[in-house]
């Protein structure tokens, strides 16, 4: 391995281990027994609807499909905050349709843009 390598390497570990003390200070994350491991803190931050409703956006436009409603919090992608968003919330949207899949899947989608 050459010097240029290793040292990219350490810069990786150092960023890492400085985002990971971070995020444990932040509270979202917390140290195990074994040096080196995180588990995930008490509860994810509930965020406000506004600020909710633009992850979920996001969500949606990284996705690029459709979302069952009662999984928004279990996305990877939305930790660790917790959108506490309803159905009632995503019909008053405009920026989102609701729809029912199969028996009782209810889905969110980003509205089609109207012409």
């Amino acid at each position: 391995q050459s010097l240029r390598q290793h040292s990219e390497g350490a810069s990786k570990d150092l960023f890492h281990g400085r985002l990971m003390r971070s995020i444990v200070q932040w509270g979202v994350l917390r140290d195990a027994d074994l040096r080196g491991v995180y588990v995930q803190a008490s509860e994810q931050a509930a965020v406000p609807e506004k600020l909710a409703t633009l992850l979920l956006e996001a969500l949606l436009r990284y996705e690029r499909k459709p979302l069952p409603i009662h999984q928004l919090n279990r996305q990877p992608t939305v930790f660790p905050f917790s959108l506490h968003l309803g159905a009632l919330q995503l019909q008053e949207s405009e920026h989102f349709e609701l729809f029912h899949q199969g028996m009782d899947a209810e889905m969110v989608a980003l509205a089609q843009p109207r012409g």
